[in-house]
């Protein structure tokens, strides 16, 4: 949940690896586990790493995935990006895996 705090506050772009790790909690693996040292290494090297702000126009822009049954249980995945300016300063960003399964 440490890596989650970083990915939703200062650090969106381990926000997609952290989501999936998170996904694992119930039964992690060994590769699990190497996984989340791969972004905690990701981290340490790249701490002077910043947020920086180019925005070029003041409109926002939402970005929206999905994809369908590409977890164990078929559950599906969706997220959202939302953006200030075109490709510009992202200000909200979530990924949730689906409730349900339906047809």
């Amino acid at each position: 949940m440490k890596l989650m705090f970083l990915a939703t506050r200062t650090r969106p772009n381990i926000f997609t690896a952290v989501c999936g790790l998170a996904t694992k909690c119930k039964a992690p693996t060994d590769a699990d586990q190497k996984r989340v040292d791969r972004v905690v290494g990701y981290l340490a090297n790249t701490i002077d790493l910043t947020l920086k702000c180019h925005v070029k126009d003041l409109v926002l822009h939402a970005y929206f995935d999905a994809s369908w049954a590409c977890h164990t249980d078929l559950k599906g995945h969706s997220g959202i990006l939302i953006t200030l300016g075109h490709y510009g300063f992202p200000i909200f960003c979530k990924s949730q895996k689906h409730k349900v399964v339906t047809r």
